[in-house]
């Protein structure tokens, strides 16, 4: 395998000033592309693209069914279980925190986040289908497909699924960019589709023009979506003009699968303001 070739290319990427604007969207069968990754010189092309702006949608990368029994679940954790705290300190547990900041001290937030670990039990099996397919791409940051997977805090960056429902009526990340040291691929999953489950607002990444380029409408649900984290995005308020449903599963909900520094690291890297 040539995994220490891509290492040492990202080592020379992360060298260079990160790129912040959207330039174009590429699109795959999930599939298809997965095959694609056994041939170095794609992946090193594609990561060269994802560090140049460019998206990638994977179609079909989980059946859409899935996601009709993981909201069910997730609200009942939700309706059953005590809020835990969202640092990622040795001993967290699986569950979940409402976010909201509404102040102009960094980014403003609204959601419900749930996050998923590997040293957990994970009686929902959301985290097990999806880390499955999660797995193969690690190869765009570098990563063989069970390395990181077994880390805890303590060793500085850990593997998290991370759910995150933007609830009807505002439910939004405000514009921001997020650190590249660890991973220049963030990967999502779409749980939710623009036109159905909501026609207002949603992930948008901005040009060059400062023009903002909306996303949603481009994916279906099941579909996964690969982006460079430097690039400057957020989610529109969804839905604002209905009441605030924070307690209901309705809105958008996407699911993201990374690497992530833990906050056991000082000096860690957080997410960046953008006006």
């Amino acid at each position: 395998m040539f995994l220490q070739e891509i290492k040492n290319h990202l080592k020379e990427i992360r060298k260079k000033e990160p790129y912040r604007f959207f330039k174009k969207v590429e699109d795959f069968n999930y599939i298809n592309f997965l095959k694609s990754l056994n041939d170095k010189k794609f992946v090193i092309e594609t990561i060269d693209k994802i560090i140049s702006g460019h998206i990638y949608i994977l179609r079909s990368a989980v059946p859409k069914d899935f996601f009709l029994d993981a909201k069910i679940k997730l609200q009942n954790i939700f309706n059953n279980t005590n809020p835990i705290s969202p640092k990622m300190l040795n001993g967290i547990k699986n569950g979940y925190y409402v976010s909201e900041n509404s102040s102009n001290i960094g980014y403003q937030t609204m959601d419900r986040s749930f996050y998923f670990f590997s040293w957990n039990k994970d009686d929902t099996e959301i985290y097990n289908t999806l880390i499955e397919k999660y797995k193969p791409l690690k190869i765009l940051n570098g990563f063989d497909k069970n390395e990181i997977t077994k880390n805890i805090p303590t060793d500085g960056f850990v593997e998290r699924l991370h759910a995150i429902h933007y609830p009807v009526g505002g439910g939004k990340i405000s514009k921001h960019f997020d650190s590249t040291k660890l991973c220049i691929a963030n990967f999502g999953v779409y749980g939710t589709e623009f036109g159905i489950d909501y026609n207002q607002g949603g992930f948008f990444l901005e040009n060059e023009k400062k023009e903002k380029i909306n996303i949603d409408s481009m994916v279906k649900t099941g579909d996964m979506v690969i982006f460079y984290p430097g690039l400057i995005h957020g989610v529109d308020p969804v839905l604002p003009e209905k009441k605030l449903s924070i307690n209901s599963q309705d809105g958008r909900w996407f699911f993201n699968m990374n690497v992530v520094e833990s906050h056991e690291v000082k000096n860690r890297d957080y997410s960046v303001s953008v006006k």
